[in-house]
Order: C-alpha cells, then structure tokens, then sequence
C-alpha cells in the first residue's frame, strides 16, 4: 500500500500535481492508496505524460469508467436478486412437491405391507404374548410396535395421529 509521498517520489512530481491527479482519477486524499488505487494513478499519469491528456480528460475517463462500474454493479445487484427469487419459488415448489409424494410413498408400503400380511401376522404375534390386557395398553403398545417395526426402518418416518389412538366415547 504505497502512501501518497511514495507517489510523489515514484511519478517526480510536487503536492499540487499529486492532488490534481488525484482528483483526476476521482480518488480521495489520503496518506495511504490501495494497489488498485495506485494503479489509477499510475494510468493517471500515464494518460497525462504518455498520452497527452489534460486533467479535464483524465477526469472525464475516470467518471465514464465509474459510471461503467455503477452499472454493471447494479446489473449483478439484480442479477443476485433475481437468483435467490428463483431460488425461494423454486424451493418452494421442490416442498410442495416432496409433501405429496411422501404420503403417497407411506400409503404405497403400507398398502404393500397389508398385501403381503405382514401387518396382520405381527398384530397376531403380539395378541398372543399380551394375552389378556386392558384395551388401552394394548392399543398403546400396538403403536409403539408399529412404529417401531414399520415407521421408523422406512425412509420417512410417520407417527399416527393423536386421534386414531385415542378411544372415543362409543368404543367403551
């Protein structure tokens, strides 16, 4: 990072040139120029030296080149914001499409299951350990094999809902 004396020493040139040139390039002043920064003066200076230019010329190059930049940050700007739209609807419609297809997923291997008998075999297995016990255990303990057994070795675990393991009022 040279400090604008380092300029003035490289480019052999007084304060008041430095701060023209500056000024020129749409730099600020400043002890201490980034790299970049000192490439502008550099080309500054070359444009003014090399080329002839007046510092009204070389202020012109510098704020066409700005303007370029502004605009071509603006572009990516809504560039960036247009992506992550995108982005969020895109996602959006992967979730409502994943929140079709899994239930149908868990519909078809429970259909699957129930064809095969599977389901029937295990709920008999389990009648015959429990032997006589109350209705309420029973249901709970045949969930929590359920689940176990059927839910949770698939790829999408499922619970049932609240309501289908309660007893209602006509079931006593």
């Amino acid at each position: 990072m040279p400090t604008r004396e380092e300029l003035r020493t490289q480019f052999s040139l007084d304060e008041a040139q430095v701060k023209k040139t500056l000024k020129a390039a749409g730099l600020r002043l400043k002890k201490n120029y980034s790299d970049s920064e000192a490439e502008c003066f550099r080309q500054a200076r070359e444009m003014l030296t090399e080329q002839t230019k007046t510092y009204e010329e070389v202020k012109a190059y510098f704020a066409s080149l700005n303007s370029t930049k502004k605009d071509s940050l603006e572009e990516v700007e809504q560039l960036n914001q247009a992506a992550i739209k995108a982005g969020v609807l895109l996602g959006g419609r992967q979730g409502e499409l994943m929140a079709s297809i899994i239930p149908k997923a868990a519909m078809i291997t429970l259909m699957q299951k129930i064809e095969s008998g599977a389901i029937d075999a295990a709920f008999e297995k389990y009648l015959a350990e429990m032997g006589t016990v109350g209705k309420e255990e029973l249901e709970a303990q045949v969930v929590e094999v359920w689940n176990q057994t059927y839910l949770e070795g698939s790829k999408s675990q499922m619970s049932l809902p609240e309501s289908s393991t309660e007893s209602s009022d006509s079931d006593s």
